[in-house]
């Protein structure tokens, strides 16, 4: 009886989530792969450990898919940080960088309202 037992990786249906877990991290890591090209970081939320996992599997594969070195990191609110370890080095990265962080500031500052408030410091109210 026991010459019939084998590993159970070896069974069909462990075959096949592998695959389906292969399959998913594959699509997950060409989201990421897109937004580190584009902006140089992404964040994953993750609900537990095994999102966690694969969330920094689909990162590392994403580096790969992009030919850059990445890091990934457990963020303390259990997020997961992905980012382009590389893309400071490069100058035309780092000015285009500057810039949308300049233009998202601009625009954040454009929708409140004044920070000194309305009233002319110059104007002393004697009048």
């Amino acid at each position: 009886m026991a010459d019939n037992v084998r590993p159970i990786g070896t069974a069909a249906t462990a075959k096949a989530h592998a695959r389906v877990e292969a399959r998913r991290i594959a699509e997950i890591a060409e989201q990421i792969a897109a937004e580190v090209r584009h902006t140089g970081a992404a964040v994953l939320a993750c609900a537990d450990d095994a999102e966690r996992d694969r969330a920094r599997k689909a990162g590392r594969r994403a580096g790969r898919i992009i030919n850059r070195r990445v890091r990934t990191k457990i963020l303390p609110d259990g997020r997961i940080g992905i980012w382009d370890t590389e893309r400071g080095a490069n100058p035309l990265h780092a000015r285009l960088d500057e810039q949308r962080a300049n233009r998202a500031i601009s625009e954040a500052l454009a929708k409140r309202p004044p920070l000194t408030g309305t009233r002319n410091p110059e104007d002393d109210g004697s009048r």
